[in-house]
């Protein structure tokens, strides 16, 4: 019988973390071990990055990982590599910043290497206004470091600081 799987037929595997949980199909889960493995880097990672969102990268992403930002506009577009992803992306938003970021995570799921990431990030622009822009990643892991990552963030969000907030240069 196929179709989707009845909620009453998942089970939850926890890691100590307070909104992580990984599911798995009761009858079919084959790797809880490498599940908890990988949440636990990439909960260690989300927890360097509470209050500081540039640390999530720098303590999990491989240096050649393969990233890919979904959407439209100059951003939205493969990488490759940590310094390709942080010149074309990350670099233009974190010199927008005052310097404080918080990140909070909605939810973290493994299934096997694949680990899905939902999370939120506020921060306060140069300009004085609010930053908020919110996450879902999935992530392909390799011995505990991300090697294949998707992001899909409102871009909006990030054109509008990056339109806004003028660099001296």
């Amino acid at each position: 019988m196929g179709g989707a799987v009845p909620v009453h037929r998942l089970r939850p595997l926890t890691w100590n973390h307070r909104s992580t949980i990984c599911h798995q199909e009761e009858r079919s889960c084959r790797t809880p071990t490498r599940n908890r493995r990988n949440l636990r880097a990439v909960g260690n990672a989300l927890a360097a990055a509470a209050t500081d969102f540039s640390r999530f990268g720098a303590a999990i992403f491989a240096n050649d990982i393969a990233c890919t930002i979904t959407g439209y506009g100059l951003v939205a577009r493969a990488s490759h590599g940590v310094d390709d992803l942080i010149e074309y992306a990350a670099r233009a938003l974190f010199d927008r910043w005052d310097g404080t970021t918080a990140v909070e995570t909605k939810g973290v799921w493994a299934d096997g290497d694949k680990v899905f990431v939902h999370m939120t990030s506020s921060a306060r622009a140069v300009d004085g206004l609010p930053y908020a822009n919110e996450y879902m990643y999935i992530l392909m892991m390799l011995y505990g470091n991300v090697v294949v990552g998707t992001a899909w963030l409102d871009l909006y969000a990030y054109y509008d600081i990056i339109d806004r907030v003028n660099l001296p240069s």
